[in-house]
């Protein structure tokens, strides 16, 4: 062959490679985990009859496990803030009522966009759980004392308002809390690393491991085994997640 002719040819195929490379770097960047798959996993292993439900679908790929395939139904979507929660609360609860349990992840989005009192945050949370005990009263709600994010976003100030936002989360599950109507805090905070994130804030593989493990050990410290869990997750992309 001409060595004219090989040159091109030798680039296109570099070109090609470089692009390939580029868009397996992009999905893997832009990819980033849900707990759900993982506590779904825990809770078939462990004998429970779980569903998750809601009204969001996810379409990322799960093996099967067990021979089950997985329950891709929940209620976190990116970006929500607990305003955005609350706003919905009353359409979620009409469209989905078949749920003794919910999982509640939210209130990060406000402290990232700035909120200057976390305390609005709670109210706001207090409100959902209002409305979730009114239409259920017999649910037992499971809510998060939210994970860090990475060292870049966890500034002074960022660090105290997170600090707060989670010690007032631990007051409202004892506050609402009732005779028929658990809540329950879910310690998502202490031992959790920056190596357990994909980027500033969402979880990797091994990070959306360690949120199913504190749920499952909170869940089974709650429910025996064979019991029927009909879940909620609702809350925020933690919840959602965006597995490629």
């Amino acid at each position: 062959m001409n060595s004219k002719h090989i040159k091109p040819v030798l680039l296109i195929f570099l070109f090609g490679l470089l692009i390939q490379f580029v868009s397996c770097k992009k999905g893997d960047d832009d990819g980033y985990e849900s707990y759900r798959y993982e506590l779904w996993k825990k809770c078939i292993s462990n004998n429970y009859a779980i569903d998750f439900v809601g009204m969001q679908y996810d379409d990322g790929n799960y093996p099967e496990f067990n021979g089950f395939s997985f329950d891709r139904d929940h209620e976190g979507i990116g970006g929500i803030e607990t305003d955005g929660v609350l706003d919905n609360i009353d359409e979620v609860l009409q469209q989905v009522n078949d749920f003794n349990v919910v999982l509640l992840c939210i209130g990060g989005n406000d402290l990232l966009n700035g909120i200057d009192d976390p305390q609005t945050a709670i109210d706001n949370i207090h409100l959902i759980i209002d409305a979730i005990q009114n239409t259920h009263p017999d649910v037992t709600i499971f809510i998060e004392k939210i994970a860090p994010g990475n060292n870049e976003i966890m500034t002074p100030e960022f660090q105290l308002k997170l600090d707060e936002f989670n010690q007032l989360i631990i007051a409202l599950a004892t506050i609402q809390t009732n005779a028929n109507s658990n809540v329950i805090t879910v310690d998502m905070y202490t031992g959790f690393t920056e190596n357990l994130l994909a980027d500033d804030v969402h979880y990797n593989q091994e990070g959306a491991l360690f949120i199913a493990e504190r749920y499952f050990n909170a869940i089974s410290s709650s429910f025996n085994s064979n019991t029927a869990l009909n879940i909620l997750p609702l809350g925020d992309s933690r919840v959602e997640g965006a597995r490629p």
